[in-house]
């Protein structure tokens, strides 16, 4: 992109806006990313994370799975939840330890959990939600204090 898209925000915006919806990679992302776990993609990744994971082990540390859900999909009717099994079956099958955020982060709901409706990011509710489950399993002790969404709960 030349100057005027890499430094103003409204001609970045529109530019990779308009590029994304020429690219199906990216048009249908959420899509995307279901497709490549339930194909040979997931074997290929399945091969790096094992990789990943002899590597850390000849270091001396520890490797954990802690995957984070779409979190603007989440729901009743959450279209991911075959994907989190992957994770979990791929941990048990090698002997890594395994934390799914599904679980955690559902129970939050119907608190806003993105960092808004353009960034599925997770916001400051999300990062507390996923400490709080996070700490233990590597055991550490939680964050102190609680956080709130705008009008919400204090995070579990």
């Amino acid at each position: 992109p030349n100057i005027l898209v890499r430094e103003s925000f409204f001609l970045n915006t529109l530019y990779y806006r308009r590029l994304a919806a020429r690219d199906p990679d990216i048009a249908d992302y959420y899509r995307f990313v279901l497709d490549a776990y339930n194909g040979p993609l997931w074997e290929t990744q399945k091969g790096r994370l094992a990789t990943l994971r002899e590597w850390v082990k000849t270091e001396g540390a520890g490797f954990s799975v802690v995957p984070f859900p779409f979190l603007p999909s989440l729901g009743p009717k959450y279209p991911y939840r075959g994907v989190h099994e992957r994770p979990g079956a791929f941990g048990r099958d090698l002997g890594v330890p395994h934390l799914d955020l599904l679980e955690a982060l559902e129970s939050t709901l119907p608190a806003p959990l993105t960092v808004n409706d353009h960034d599925a990011h997770p916001n400051e509710l999300a990062h507390a939600v996923a400490a709080r489950a996070i700490a233990p399993f590597i055991d550490l002790p939680p964050p102190p204090g609680g956080v709130r969404a705008p009008g919400g709960p204090a995070a579990p």
